[in-house]
């Protein structure tokens, strides 16, 4: 990432990340949920080998950063649509961690789509 814009965003969105996933994971140990029974069709689609590759011909194309922050924009998108859909049929803690979490989350979303319109 070149722009210094960028790099902040980007290292806002990985320390929002880290902070989710070390929070999720706890709940996810507390209600027992087995991760290796997860289809593989899911892991399949969600592991971002397409994106992985989307971002290379980027940087070899030397448009790395307005690639990154368009991509970055769809994808937390879906995430924010996905918290949302889930909050609604979430109750007690589950849904104050998915509302903390989609709060934390908007402004960076905002940040980076403004940026990805910008360039």
């Amino acid at each position: 990432i070149k722009s210094s814009k960028l790099r902040s965003l980007n290292s806002d969105l990985t320390l929002y990340l880290t902070n989710t996933t070390r929070d999720l994971s706890k709940i996810i140990e507390t209600k027992e949920i087995q991760l290796a029974k997860t289809p593989t069709s899911i892991i399949n689609e969600e592991s971002g080998d397409a994106v992985a590759g989307e971002l290379e011909d980027a940087r070899l194309n030397n448009i790395y950063d307005m690639t990154y922050a368009r991509e970055m924009s769809y994808q937390l998108s879906r995430v924010i649509a996905l918290l949302e859909a889930i909050a609604k049929t979430a109750s007690g803690s589950d849904k104050d961690f998915l509302q903390t979490a989609h709060n934390n989350l908007l402004p960076i979303y905002t940040s980076i789509q403004a940026y990805s319109t910008e360039s």
